[in-house]
């Protein structure tokens, strides 16, 4: 359909842009870039959010007023830590057993840090 094309034309343009400044993010992708792969309904882009939260290729920096740093991960973020459980759910309907259990661990670990 013509919503899922432009979802994911809009994950591929959110993944170039954080590609272009990937510890800053200036633009502000990761905030919607899991909704995008999410939106696509498509296995691929469900497995692109899960596998990103897992390689921790991309990692949070915060550097407060008083100059000190602050570190993170994508799933310290809440939009990512219902997105990657989400993503593993949907990922244990496609037949990957080992997801649900990860998935209702994952979901768990969200509801705690983000209810």
């Amino acid at each position: 359909t013509l919503y899922t094309r432009w979802m994911r034309t809009s994950l591929a343009i959110s993944r170039y842009t954080l590609s272009l400044d990937p510890l800053r993010d200036p633009r502000g992708v990761l905030i919607v870039m899991d909704y995008f792969a999410l939106s696509t309904m498509r296995p691929e882009y469900v497995r692109f959010v899960v596998e990103l939260v897992d390689s921790k290729r991309v990692g949070l920096f915060f550097k407060d007023e008083e100059g000190n740093i602050h570190t993170g991960t994508l799933l310290d973020m809440p939009n990512w830590a219902y997105s990657y459980s989400l993503a593993l759910f949907r990922l244990a309907q496609d037949g990957d057993t080992d997801c649900l259990d990860m998935a209702k661990k994952s979901l768990g670990n969200a509801v705690r840090n983000f209810p």
